[in-house]
């Protein structure tokens, strides 16, 4: 009867850290989980073979259930495994202080900080001027980069000239530069809203005139804003159709059931058919982490018309200080101004 309770107490502590990691999001909780699913399968399976010997079944019978239970519990183990670690392999939150101190020196620097529900959202904006609105550029970055880092790369190859007389801002995801929490699809998303929301209404942005620009994973969120809120135009650098593309670019195996399993859907496919804003696409046909067919799949799926610029021999993190793709981006902000 022991071993039972016992059984019983591993199951609640395994709901309970399943909650508790889902509302907290911290990384240990994820490995503290997965060793007590581990442990408590395990127990299980011992269990069973006690059970199943102190019956006398029949020696093939006991094997058949052994081994269909053993497989069952694998099953159960690699679904948590791959369900939890997606926010490890898809997200890389990180900061870089050294130049988050720096840009922040610089006068033509500003910290963007937006608040929700108790959280702050942080970023960095470099203002064009403070004497009349200036049109406004929202750019989301690649899973590898935060705010600070980006603004420094730009800045330090100066690159200015290609983004015209635009204001620049860009957020860091949750979990990136000073921000808390842990990215996902869905925060991102909500932060985008609240982003495009505070900047509207400041006096140095002209609110009839916002772009949205994203790279690699930042495509996704940047073209869920393009949907939901009003922009003027949108440019996506190596984007994706769908959370499914980059999952199957990682590891091939999300196909039919397993579909279920990809937590960060990004379905870019459904958000791109009803914006009506100008599109630029840059894809690279030797980009190993977002499939070339993916981008231009997404670019079947807007409404109009996109401009789709193709890339050869550039690799992935090659994309976004390419020439090409910077002077793409200089024709398309002097096409909607």
């Amino acid at each position: 009867m022991k071993k039972y309770i016992f059984l019983f107490l591993l199951i609640i502590a395994d709901i309970l850290i399943f909650f508790l990691m889902r509302n907290i999001e911290i990384i240990w909780l994820l490995v503290v989980f997965l060793g007590f699913l581990w442990f408590t399968l395990v127990i299980i399976f011992k269990y069973t073979c006690d059970y199943l010997n102190s019956r006398k079944i029949k020696t093939w019978i006991i094997r058949f259930i052994t081994i269909t239970t053993a497989f069952i519990e694998i099953v159960v183990l690699f679904c948590f495994s791959i369900y939890f670690i997606q926010d490890i392999t898809l997200f890389r939150p990180n900061s870089s202080p050294d130049s988050y101190e720096y840009i922040l020196s610089r006068s033509e620097f500003i910290e963007v900080t937006v608040e929700n529900g108790g959280k702050n959202y942080y970023g960095i904006m470099k203002k064009n001027n403070e004497d009349e609105p200036s049109p406004l550029i929202i750019l989301f970055a690649g899973n590898g980069q935060n705010a600070a880092q980006a603004m420094f790369e730009i800045n330090y190859m100066g690159l200015w000239t290609y983004f015209l007389d635009y204001n620049l801002l860009i957020m860091d995801y949750p979990g990136y530069g000073i921000n808390g929490g842990m990215p996902s699809a869905d925060n991102i998303c909500n932060e985008a809203l609240l982003i495009y929301d505070y900047v509207f209404d400041l006096p140095y942005v002209d609110e009839n005139n916002i772009i949205v620009g994203g790279y690699s994973i930042g495509t996704g969120p940047a073209t869920y804003l393009a949907a939901h809120r009003d922009v003027s135009g949108l440019f996506l650098l190596a984007p994706y159709a769908s959370g499914y593309d980059l999952y199957n670019s990682i590891l091939p195996i999300f196909h039919g059931p397993l579909r279920f399993l990809v937590k960060h859907k990004f379905p870019s496919y459904e958000y791109a058919a009803s914006i009506t804003a100008s599109v630029l696409i840059v894809a690279s046909t030797s980009d190993k982490v977002v499939p070339y067919a993916s981008s231009e799949r997404l670019k079947t799926c807007f409404p109009g018309e996109p401009t789709f610029v193709t890339l050869f021999g550039v690799t992935h993190n090659e994309i976004l200080y390419n020439n090409i793709t910077l002077n793409s981006i200089k024709d398309f902000l002097e096409s909607i101004q």
